[in-house]
C-alpha cells in the first residue's frame, strides 16, 4: 500500500500525465515455477490503466481507482472486480518512484535521519512518522548521479524485507527512466523475485479514445466480484 501511495503522489507531481510502454515481467517464488507475462500498458494519472497482455495468453485489463475489468477474448469470459481500496498502478509504480530522489517519502511524513557517501553513491536513511511507526518501516535509498539505483525497505517488525535495483537508465523526454527494475522480497516463509523490463516508453502521449472508453462486448458474460 505504501508503494502505491508513493506512486500516486509522484504521478501527480512529476509532470508526467500519461505513460505508454511495452513490458515483460518475470517472477519466481519459493516452491513455485517461474512465471512470465508481457504486453503493452497505457497509464493515465492518477488511477486509470489499460493493459493488453500478449503472453502467456491474450488478456485485457482496465482499472480505474476501485474498479478492475479483466477480459479474456479467446475464452470469451470477463470479470468486473470492485475493491475497498484503490487499485495500485501495476507495472509502472517502480518508474514513478524512481522519478524523485526521495522516492516521495517526505510527502508521506518520513524524516531523513542519516546520510552517507559510499564512493560514488549517496545513501539516505528515512524513518516513518511516529504516529505510523507500527504500520510503516524504514527506507534506505541509494543514489548515483542523482538517480535512484537501489531502494531497501523493511516492515516495522523487521520480518519482511524488500530490495529493488533500478538499472539501464535512458532519457525519455526530460526524464531519466529505469528500463529494468529487479525486486526481491523476503519473509519467514518465502523469497519472491520480480524483474520488469521496459521497451518503447512514451511519456505524455495521447491515449486513444478506444482504450479510454473501452467496454467489454455485450455478448460476453461478466462475473461480478467484490474484494
Amino acid at each position: 500500500m505504501l508503494v502505491f501511495l508513493l506512486a500516486v503522489l509522484l504521478s501527480l507531481s512529476s509532470g508526467i500525465q500519461t505513460i505508454v510502454l511495452d513490458f515483460q515481467r518475470v517472477t519466481t517464488e519459493t516452491g513455485k515455477q517461474e512465471e512470465s507475462i508481457s504486453g503493452r500498458l497505457y497509464f493515465k494519472q492518477p488511477f486509470w490503466m489499460f493493459v493488453q497482455v500478449q503472453k502467456p495468453l491474450k488478456q485485457i485489463m482496465m482499472s480505474d481507482r476501485r474498479e478492475l475489468w479483466i477480459y479474456y477474448p479467446v475464452e470469451k469470459t470477463a470479470f468486473h472486480i470492485t475493491t475497498k481500496k484503490d487499485n495500485p498502478p501495476i507495472f509502472v509504480q517502480g518508474i514513478l518512484g524512481a522519478l524523485k530522489e526521495d522516492f516521495g517519502l517526505e510527502k508521506l511524513g518520513y524524516k531523513l535521519t542519516q546520510h552517507k557517501v559510499l564512493g560514488d553513491t549517496l545513501l539516505t536513511i528515512w524513518e516513518p512518522p511516529a504516529d505510523k511507526a507500527k504500520a510503516l518501516g524504514k527506507f534506505e535509498l541509494y543514489l548515483a548521479d542523482s538517480r535512484l539505483v537501489k531502494a531497501f525497505s523493511q516492515s516495522s517488525d523487521g520480518k519482511t524485507k524488500s530490495e529493488s535495483i533500478y538499472s539501464n537508465y535512458k532519457k525519455v523526454g526530460n526524464f531519466w527512466i529505469p528500463f529494468e527494475i529487479e525486486t526481491k522480497t523476503k519473509d519467514a516463509w518465502r523469497v519472491k523475485q520480480e524483474i520488469i523490463r521496459y521497451k518503447n516508453i512514451k511519456l505524455n502521449s495521447v491515449i486513444p479514445d478506444s482504450f479510454l472508453h473501452f467496454t467489454i462486448p455485450e455478448n460476453i458474460p461478466v462475473k461480478e466480484v467484490k474484494w
